[in-house]
C-alpha cells in the first residue's frame, strides 16, 4: 500500500461538483444584486458634492515673483504650505507674497502644472520673453498653457 492509497476518499462525480458550484455561484450573485429599485439612492447633496469641489478653483497659498520679474510662481493644492514655499522662493532671491496670486497686469500668459501644485506666470522683462517662448518652456515642463 503507497501513501496515496490510504487518504482516497470517496469517489465525486464531477458533474455534480460543477454543478454545485454554479448553483451556489447563481445563488450569490441573486442575493448581492438585487434589483435597483430595492437600493436607495445617493442623497442630492453628496451626489453633486464631488461635481461642485472639481469646478472650484484651488486656493492661493501664496505666490513667488523672481528677482528678474519675468516669471510669478503660484502655489496651489492641499499639499502646499506657506512654510514649504516660502524657504524655495526665498532660495532664488524672489518676492514671496503669502495668499496672493501673481499679478495679472501685463501678464503674456499661464502654465498651469497641476501635477505639482503651481501655476506659472511669465511678463516680458529685459531677457526679451515672447508669447512663443513662454509656451515654448510650458510645453516643455509639461504644462497647460493659457493666454
Amino acid at each position: 500500500m503507497n501513501s496515496f492509497t490510504s487518504f482516497r476518499a470517496a469517489p465525486v462525480s464531477l458533474r455534480s461538483m460543477n454543478r454545485t458550484s454554479i448553483v451556489a455561484l447563481a445563488l450569490a450573485l441573486l442575493v448581492g444584486c438585487g434589483k435597483a429599485a430595492d437600493k436607495p439612492a445617493p442623497p442630492a447633496e453628496t451626489a453633486a458634492a464631488p461635481r461642485a469641489a472639481a469646478a472650484a478653483p484651488a486656493a492661493v497659498v501664496g505666490s513667488c515673483m523672481n528677482s528678474s520679474k519675468t516669471t510669478c510662481t503660484d502655489y496651489v493644492g492641499a499639499t502646499a504650505t506657506v512654510d514649504t514655499v516660502k524657504p524655495m522662493c526665498d532660495a532664488i532671491s524672489g518676492a514671496f507674497t503669502a495668499a496672493s496670486a501673481c499679478p495679472a497686469d501685463k501678464r503674456l500668459g499661464t502654465c498651469a502644472m497641476a501635477a505639482m501644485g503651481k501655476r506659472l506666470s511669465f511678463y516680458p522683462g529685459d531677457d526679451n520673453l515672447t508669447v512663443a517662448l513662454a509656451q515654448d518652456e510650458c510645453k516643455s515642463v509639461s504644462g497647460v498653457w493659457a493666454p
